[in-house]
């Protein structure tokens, strides 16, 4: 049996969080193991309520997977207190050994924040030095840099100043730069080497979850194929299929 860590929030619509991540490593073939982050109220397009599980029950559900399950790959998305940045961080550090994937998810598609600007900042320090790779949007590179990002070019450079000083590898995902353009440019950057992606624009009517779908499937990829270039191309082939596969419904 094959396991996957998701450390990430629930979501009542089934769409992305805990559900989705699930949905993901079970489809890929693992058994997925989960620590709630919070509890929400949403629906496919909107964010009503937040409710953060706290660090001592988070800490206590980290630590019983970790004595418990052999597993060599995790995924964490949202997080949501200080104390909480504080609790993954340790158990980042503690799981030194294996392929961590880190989705900055800092506000919902809707605006909803996550974290305030200032625990951003608690966040870059405590976590960015102990994963693999973020998958950063625009938006959220642009929280962790504190300032705009005028093009796909300047985020690049940028992500590679950001990657060197955490000594972490970083997705920037072009999807939010020339949104008119029919192709997606993205960069996969680790170890001092920069590699551009470039893949179709599609457009979904239901894309809820696409980017927790997208990190938790290049999570497994990675921890498969240790190669961070093929795993990025094979998780957004794979995403697009699924919701191609999930919009046949809508």
């Amino acid at each position: 049996m094959k396991f996957f860590l998701t450390i990430a929030a629930s979501d009542t619509s089934g769409g992305a969080g805990i559900t989705q991540d699930i949905r993901v490593a079970e489809k890929l073939g693992y058994a997925c193991l989960c620590a709630i982050t919070a509890i929400t109220t949403q629906n496919s397009e909107k964010v009503f309520d937040i409710f953060p599980t706290d660090a001592d029950i988070l800490d206590a559900q980290l630590n019983v997977i970790y004595s418990n399950f052999s597993f060599n790959v995790l995924k964490v998305g949202v997080i949501v207190s200080n104390s909480q940045i504080h609790t993954v961080s340790k158990f980042l550090q503690k799981s030194y050994d294996k392929i961590k994937i880190v989705d900055t998810v800092f506000a919902s598609s809707n605006g909803t924040k996550f974290l305030s600007e200032e625990l951003i900042e608690t966040y870059k320090s405590l976590i960015l030095p102990y994963c693999s790779f973020i998958t950063p949007n625009k938006y959220e590179l642009e929280l962790l840099l504190k300032r705009n990002l005028c093009s796909f070019e300047e985020a690049t450079e940028e992500a590679i100043l950001l990657s060197k000083n955490f000594c972490c590898g970083i997705i920037v995902k072009g999807g939010h730069f020339n949104e008119n353009e029919k192709c997606i440019k993205e960069a996969v950057i680790y170890n001092g080497q920069v590699n551009f992606l470039q893949k179709r624009k599609l457009f979904f009517k239901y894309s809820h979850g696409t980017g927790c779908a997208f990190s938790s499937a290049f999570a497994i990829f990675l921890s498969e194929t240790k190669d961070p270039v093929q795993s990025a191309k094979k998780a957004t082939l794979w995403v697009n299929d699924y919701f191609k596969m999930l919009n046949k419904s809508y």
